[in-house]
């Protein structure tokens, strides 16, 4: 699987949808574009949809909320619910697993 990795602000996605790809990866609770967005320029997989800045800082509620608000916005299929970037080495088991539990309903 070849997923592309987009960091950074402002990111120009559009320039990036014929990169051959099996899916698309950026921060969009930080940086945008919002999987909304994307899904509607692309048909190729989105990844993303949890905010990891402040993931090891959140409750597990709010985690659930905002696996809830990616699939709301970018539907069930092709989407692979993961973090924008790289989580802090000190989070919680509990809020990973919040995640995976709350993706699985």
């Amino acid at each position: 699987l070849h997923v592309l990795h987009a960091h950074g602000n402002r990111l120009h996605l559009d320039r990036l949808l014929d990169y051959p790809v099996h899916a698309l990866s950026w921060a969009d609770r930080d940086a945008g574009p919002s999987l909304a967005e994307m899904r509607a320029r692309t048909g190729l997989p989105l990844m993303g949809g949890i905010g990891h800045a402040d993931f090891a800082y959140t409750s597990a509620a709010a985690v659930r909320a905002e696996v809830r608000d990616a699939v709301a916005r970018a539907g069930r299929e092709k989407l692979f619910l993961a973090p924008g970037c790289a989580l802090a080495t000190y989070t919680f088991p509990e809020l990973i697993r919040a995640a995976r539990d709350e993706a699985r309903r």
